[in-house]
């Protein structure tokens, strides 16, 4: 994705996954300059020079990414497809729900990244939040699953013909 925000869903249902895409386009620092809220929120943040775990600060940090979000633009896309179509990515969404947290997490000894893209996976069920994974450039070696779900999932957007990737 070149270094752009990017956003995945996959919902499963009896039958069929949906994907859907979201990619960010842009931010308006314009709004958020009007926004006397954002303002306020900022110059309290940079003046205490807050302790990330501080609650209040949490709070904080919570409405600044609210009204930033409010702000920003994304190009969105979806494609439904068949189970009976693509089996192998029904089972590998079944092995990521079935994975724990740290088994997802779990990094591949000897691997030193110095750049790289941090990804943030959160696993719903129902609507609930179950468990999230984070991973700092995902490779076959470093998070094979993630991975895994991440190449397959760009596979069958191309295939689809979806141009987002």
């Amino acid at each position: 994705m070149n270094g752009k925000q990017f956003f995945i869903e996959t919902i499963c249902y009896k039958k069929d996954i949906k994907i859907k895409v979201k990619v960010r386009d842009s931010v308006s620092h314009q709004n958020l300059k009007k926004d006397t809220l954002f303002k306020t929120l900022t110059m309290t943040l940079m003046a205490r020079k807050p302790d990330i775990k501080n609650d209040t600060v949490q709070v904080l940090f919570a409405r600044l990414d609210s009204a930033i979000k409010v702000n920003t633009f994304y190009t969105t896309d979806s494609v439904k497809i068949k189970y009976k179509d693509f089996p192998n990515y029904e089972r590998l969404i079944s092995d990521l729900f079935i994975s724990s947290q740290r088994e997802l997490e779990k990094k591949a000894s000897n691997r030193f990244v110095l750049h790289g893209i941090r990804m943030k996976f959160e696993f719903f069920q129902n609507g609930s939040l179950q468990f999230f994974a984070d991973a700092h450039s995902p490779s076959r070696e470093s998070n094979p699953l993630l991975y895994d779900y991440l190449t397959t999932t760009k596979e069958i957007l191309q295939k689809s013909g979806k141009k987002m990737f």
